[in-house]
């Protein structure tokens, strides 16, 4: 019997087992190309992966990095996303914000809070959550309002309810008014107050006297 032999006459071994090759007579292991999706009865490689460039005489498959698929010629052709082609080499970009890109100038996905505008390019709308049509619907600050599906700063709050549509708390020196925007206190040297008088001074001096307003106590 003809070692590694799968067909013979007993003599002369015509069929050798898979992973061997027959060479006069004799069955040689085949050393497995690293990289060959396809391996030939001789040793050499009918094909690469599609990652891999084929040599020219099909013994060795070079990975060519980052690279998505390769021609029948070797050459690179398709870049994996966040790699651009340039002079057969697959070169990594990076776009602000951006996830995924496949010409490195136009962003095709953006990370997480960001959306796509109509140059390519990823902005913050300052948005926390997004409905199914990327609509946002809450923002992200405590501070900022829906305006539309547009989050926008609310101006001198501190606290915006956007279930509500009102600012709940504004900054010193700013109060609530009846549609729920924050307005200057109509009186000096207030911090907090109402429509109608001051409910607490600054604290540099001043107190609410019994008018409403801000007296000096150094007076």
């Amino acid at each position: 019997m003809l070692p590694n032999c799968a067909y013979s006459n007993g003599a002369i071994c015509y069929s050798c087992y898979y992973g061997y090759h027959l060479s006069a007579g004799t069955c040689t292991y085949i050393n497995w190309v690293s990289g060959c999706q396809f391996l030939m009865y001789d040793g050499t490689c009918a094909m690469c992966y599609q990652e891999y460039s084929l040599s020219a005489d099909q013994t060795t498959c070079t990975y060519i990095v980052k690279c998505r698929l390769v021609d029948i010629s070797g050459n690179c052709v398709e870049c994996y996303n966040n790699y651009i082609l340039s002079g057969g080499v697959c070169t990594y970009v990076s776009l602000p914000n951006c996830q995924s890109t496949k010409d490195g100038v136009n962003c095709d996905i953006c990370n997480y809070e960001y959306v796509l505008n109509s140059s390519g390019q990823c902005e913050d709308r300052y948005c926390f959550h997004y409905n199914q049509n990327n609509e946002c619907i809450s923002c992200r600050f405590i501070n900022y309002r829906l305006s539309g599906t547009t989050c926008i700063p609310a101006a001198y709050c501190q606290y915006f309810d956007n279930y509500v549509g009102k600012c709940v708390s504004c900054f010193d020196g700013f109060f609530v008014n009846g549609s729920g925007d924050c307005v200057a206190c109509p009186y000096s040297n207030c911090a907090q107050c109402s429509t109608t008088k001051c409910l607490r001074c600054y604290d540099n001096g001043y107190f609410v006297d019994s008018a409403g307003i801000c007296g000096n106590s150094f007076k």
